[in-house]
């Protein structure tokens, strides 16, 4: 080791040290405080945005996400078109979604109760209508300037299940 006497800091300083310690450990507390409510802060941006991006926006997405659902598959023939219901969901609020495929290009679907509708590709059609008080909602097929309609209760192939749910 050294043969010199340690170095005396507070000679160097010209103040007492326990205040220079002091108001040191106060501005090293703040900025070290500053960074981590700037880091909490984007954490916490950050997890929004993730939450925000992966709920559902489309109708489709809330249809095919949705945690309460009915797979049901009646299949419906009506001038030249064919239409089959794919599921049901229940999308919260009283309200039904439904994804039905569709062959025959420029098939149009209406519902009685309908609130939305969005085609999505060339076959897959979505509906959301309000559910039905009492009875059963009417699904029209319109194709080639043609019009059928169908009561979707039970005796067209969906099940009491789907109005249950």
């Amino acid at each position: 080791m050294s043969e010199q006497p340690p170095l005396d800091l507070r000679a160097l300083a010209g103040v007492d040290s326990p205040e220079i310690v002091h108001e040191a450990l106060r501005r090293f507390r703040r900025k070290i405080l500053k960074r981590y409510l700037w880091f909490l802060l984007a954490v916490v941006v950050a997890a929004i945005a993730i939450w925000w991006g992966r709920t559902p926006t489309t109708l489709a997405e809330r249809v095919d996400r949705a945690s309460r659902a009915i797979e049901a598959h009646p299949v419906w023939h009506a001038n030249g078109a064919t239409v089959a219901l794919d599921r049901v969901a229940d999308l919260g609020d009283g309200r039904l979604g439904f994804h039905f495929v569709v062959i025959g290009t420029g098939a149009r679907l209406r519902m009685t109760g309908q609130v939305a509708a969005e085609d999505v590709g060339t076959w897959d059609r979505y509906v959301e209508i309000e559910r039905p008080v009492q009875g059963y909602p009417t699904l029209t097929i319109s194709y080639r300037g043609l019009r059928s309609s169908i009561s979707l209760g039970p005796g067209s192939g969906v099940t009491r299940a789907v109005w249950s749910l």
